[in-house]
């Protein structure tokens, strides 16, 4: 009966010890865990973000510093706004952080995460990759396009001389077309334009572009994923998704009944659909794989392309002095020749440099495509959680003070000389991401935007429209996926006559 009390007493100092860890493990978690700007219950920080959030957590890490863990509903999110803040995720322990979170809209749009940019990582990840990259990015195939964007290019100065007597030309437009149009001939064979359903295929790239920027509450709170029904989300997700079908499915079709019948060379898409009918392949791909990768394709293929354009040229002409010193390295290179060709890119520091500058201000994805961390870690002696959303705020980056002196202004002079570049093994300038999940098309789009805007600036010369002051442009965003300029660039085309 004495060892009664005496059993229960020790028990009972066994849960008390064992109690007073565990909430020193917490305390001590919760003490090293990142700095972040206070909570409200249930939301969290979601209400800071606004409506341009790469603006809203660039100021948030002016007070709370280039690493912060802020809490989206009940998703702890890691920001990260400095270079070598950057350097430790994307290089440094790259392999736990190259995950893709399960967001409701992309994984619904792109198949259930079937295609290259949204995959979780993995083998079916790197197959694809592999198979991109062999197929359509690699230098070597790159290079083979070089005639389709010579071409492309020629017409859309021919398109822009028939259009500029008739007053301001809209570049966005113009922009938008010329990268649909290359990337139709590369991936599928053909002009965008040769039959009706082709003329939807950006149409349901744009649709899908808007709705990746749509908040889906149940992605933040476990609890309301039924949530997205009542606000309609659901419903235009679904009719989209039909729309999508509908397109991709007439592509493939028509892809299939010209590579059998033999009436054109086998391009990007002809290879991608081979792999349906050879199980014994390294990668085997089901009709929606294949539909997912062509998602892929046109997406990433024309948006960033279009719209990386559309700012250098915006800045050019917001900046008449910088695009003087470029027209006259551009006319001098040309000499007498009507156009600038491939080879006459690698003599224009000036102009990459202007690209770059761009790209800093700029970046086409602000944010980059999230990513989940798959374990837990440490940087910088700060707990990171396992399944934490991560943010790279290449935004931020591109204007940190600490880097770059007067970050806000537009100075291609600073790239002269300097071995910097976009590629993604410089921190400073990561506008295409880095470490395994860099975007993989940097090769493939840039000598299109190079080529473009060179000729433009050979052939003619730019002004606002309106006859307004440049330096008042509307240089306002749209936030989403991609940094879009909010207006259309309106802007007046005056030949130059050598």
């Amino acid at each position: 009966m004495v060892l009664l009390p005496v059993l229960c007493l020790t028990v009972c100092c066994v849960l008390f010890l064992h109690l007073l860890h565990w909430r020193c493990s917490v305390i001590k978690a919760a003490k090293y865990l990142p700095p972040s700007p206070p909570k409200l219950p249930l939301i969290g920080n979601l209400h800071q973000l606004g409506h341009l959030p790469h603006r809203s957590l660039h100021d948030m890490s002016k007070k709370y510093g280039p690493i912060m863990l802020l809490h989206l509903g009940n998703v702890p999110t890691l920001v990260i706004s400095s270079a070598d803040m950057a350097a430790e995720v994307l290089k440094a322990q790259d392999h736990i952080f190259s995950s893709r979170p399960g967001l409701k809209v992309p994984k619904r749009l792109f198949y259930g995460g079937k295609d290259i940019a949204f995959a979780p990582y993995g083998e079916y990840w790197r197959q694809c990759r592999k198979l991109a990259m062999l197929h359509l990015l690699s230098s070597k195939k790159v290079q083979s396009f070089r005639h389709i964007r010579e071409e492309e290019v020629s017409r859309m100065i021919d398109l822009v001389s028939s259009k500029h007597i008739l007053g301001p030309i809209d570049m966005t437009d113009e922009f938008s077309f010329l990268a649909k149009q290359t990337i139709s001939r590369i991936s599928i064979g053909q002009h965008s334009g040769k039959e009706d359903w082709y003329k939807e295929i950006q149409a349901v790239m744009k649709e899908c572009s808007v709705m990746m920027s749509s908040f889906n509450p149940g992605d933040y709170f476990t609890w309301l994923p039924w949530l997205s029904h009542v606000t309609g989300l659901e419903q235009k997700l679904k009719k989209t998704c039909e729309w999508r079908d509908r397109v991709l499915d007439a592509i493939i079709e028509n892809q299939t009944k010209e590579l059998r019948g033999g009436q054109r060379e086998e391009c990007f898409v002809d290879i991608v659909l081979n792999l349906t009918e050879d199980e014994s392949k390294d990668i085997y791909l089901g009709r929606d794989n294949i539909k997912a990768i062509i998602m892929d394709t046109f997406g990433a293929g024309t948006e960033s392309t279009s719209i990386t354009m559309n700012w250098v040229m915006a800045e050019l002409i917001r900046n008449p002095q910088v695009m003087k010193k470029l027209q006259y390295q551009i006319r001098s290179i040309a000499c007498s020749r009507s156009l600038i060709q491939e080879e006459d890119l690698a003599e224009m520091a000036y102009l990459k440099a202007v690209i770059k500058e761009a790209l800093r201000l700029h970046p086409t994805g602000p944010l980059l495509v999230p990513r989940e961390l798959i374990q837990d870690t440490t940087i910088k002696g700060y707990h990171i959680p396992c399944g934490a959303l991560v943010l790279v705020n290449v935004w931020a980056i591109g204007r940190d003070p600490k880097i770059w002196d007067n970050p806000d202004d537009f100075r291609p002079e600073r790239f002269l000389g300097s071995q910097v570049d976009y590629k993604g093994q410089d921190f400073e300038l990561i506008p295409f991401g880095a470490g395994r999940r860099v975007c993989p098309g940097i090769g493939f789009a840039m000598p299109i935007v190079e080529l473009a805007i060179a000729n433009l600036l050979l052939k003619f010369d730019w002004s606002i429209a309106d006859s307004g002051k440049a330096e008042e442009m509307n240089m306002e965003e749209v936030f989403g996926l991609t940094l879009r300029k909010k207006t259309g660039l309106y802007a007046v085309a005056t030949p130059h006559y050598p």
